[in-house]
């Protein structure tokens, strides 16, 4: 019943919600907001407020082509062709359209409401927790997850480098989101520029680490 109604209905509202919430505020923004932020969430460019319309709809377009991309992979990518379900990669896509719809939200607020670049951070600290949620359940394929030459020829690689990887990045995201509340403003893009590469060269480095005990295993026998 979720699969047939469920995934369709939070798709659908997804795309729509940043839409309607810009028609519901539309009267309270000025005619000339602020259209881009720095790292401290402090308006570094201005227009009109018509370019939100094109904002939302650029966002809106990205997410289909994203959930189309990551729900259809199941169709061209060879490593699936005896397993043709999406299975997590559906709710991977579902997860990214949810968050770019809350990224669009938050931009449309930011135009007529002073915000904390934290609201941001937390987004961003909860989309690799959701991330590491989905991606320890990927089966091998050439587009999303872990890919390298050893985890791609390797099942059992694949297997324990994305279940790290998952792991870290579930725990990664949770002590961002619950870090940004406990640092200054100023800290929080190097923080973040810093989980950011922890969460990316910890499972490269052991992903080829297993790869050279296996190289052994195979040497020894």
């Amino acid at each position: 019943m979720w699969n047939n109604i469920g995934k369709p209905a939070l798709l659908v509202v997804s795309l729509l919600a940043p839409f309607v919430y810009l028609g519901l505020v539309w009267q309270q923004l000025p005619e000339t907001i602020p259209v881009h932020f720095d790292a401290q969430m402090k308006p570094d460019s201005y227009g009109s407020k018509s370019e939100l319309i094109v904002m939302v709809s650029i966002l809106a377009a990205v997410s289909l082509f994203v959930y189309a991309l990551l729900t259809q992979l199941p169709r061209v990518d060879p490593k699936y062709r005896n397993d043709p379900s999406p299975g997590p990669m559906e709710k991977l896509a579902l997860s990214m359209v949810v968050f770019m719809s809350a990224i669009g939200i938050v931009i449309i607020y930011s135009t007529y409401n002073p915000m904390s670049s934290r609201i941001v951070f937390v987004l961003l600290g909860l989309l690799f927790s959701v991330i590491g949620y989905f991606i320890r359940d990927i089966k091998p394929n050439y587009f999303a997850g872990v890919r390298l030459p050893w985890t791609l020829e390797s099942e059992d690689n694949w297997k324990k480098t994305h279940l790290l990887t998952g792991k870290l990045w579930i725990w990664g995201g949770i002590l961002f989101v619950i870090g940004s509340h406990l640092v200054g403003n100023d800290s929080l893009e190097a923080i973040f520029l810093t989980l950011v590469g922890i969460l990316v060269l910890v499972p490269l480095v052991y992903s080829f680490w297993l790869f050279t005990q296996e190289k052994k295993t195979k040497g020894q026998s």
